[in-house]
């Protein structure tokens, strides 16, 4: 009876052991870290030719003018599903850095961008996460961003703009970190359009 007892406690045991680590790895957590697309001038190619031309100097043209002086509200999370990121092998990606990802975009795309602009104008941004996910397919992995924003103009909106970007990167070692640097990729594309638009909006 005590030998029945004890198979019993064990077969229990390792039962919870067992159902404890299926739990553990069926949480997919992907760290989110936005990285600024790298702009790195390329080298240029040394000449054994001497310039023989002497007395004029190098000049460069003016930095553009934009009539604006831009501020930009935090990033609202307006997507239906906030608590995944997509599935890897039917197992949910789960991040809980979505909003200091966000807070870094703002900061490195947005403001860092248009912070020295002074104007007449006063435009206020207001980004609106849409869609926000990512997947394997094949040989590759995929990450998907969308969002909406707002242009306002002395306290009207003039404007709303959807923007959609899609990263992709080689899926070399299926880690779950390449999930979040395909979603990087996403917001690359998507970043130089925005500026456009605020440009656009602030010409004189």
């Amino acid at each position: 009876m005590k030998l029945i007892k004890f198979f019993v406690m064990i077969v229990t045991l390792f039962s919870s052991l067992f159902c404890y680590a299926a739990t553990k790895t069926e949480k997919q957590i992907v760290e989110l870290k936005y990285e600024a697309k790298s702009n790195k001038p390329e080298k240029q190619k040394s000449t054994q030719k001497k310039s023989t031309q002497t007395g004029k100097k190098k000049t460069t043209a003016p930095a553009p003018q934009y009539n604006c002086k831009v501020d930009v509200e935090s990033f609202l999370d307006l997507r239906a599903n906030q608590q995944t990121l997509g599935a890897t092998f039917n197992k949910p990606l789960i991040s809980n850095d979505v909003s200091n990802w966000l807070e870094t975009i703002r900061n490195d795309e947005l403001i860092a961008k248009t912070k020295n602009w002074v104007g007449t104008k006063n435009l206020i941004l207001k980004p609106q996460l849409k869609k926000l996910y990512s997947y394997a397919e094949s040989m590759n992995i995929h990450g998907v961003v969308s969002m909406e924003i707002e242009f306002w103009i002395d306290g009207k909106q003039v404007k709303s703009i959807y923007y959609r970007g899609m990263g992709s990167k080689m899926n070399a070692w299926n880690a779950l970190y390449e999930y979040g640097i395909a979603l990087n990729y996403g917001v690359h594309e998507i970043a130089p359009k925005i500026l456009a638009d605020i440009k656009s909006t602030c010409a004189p």
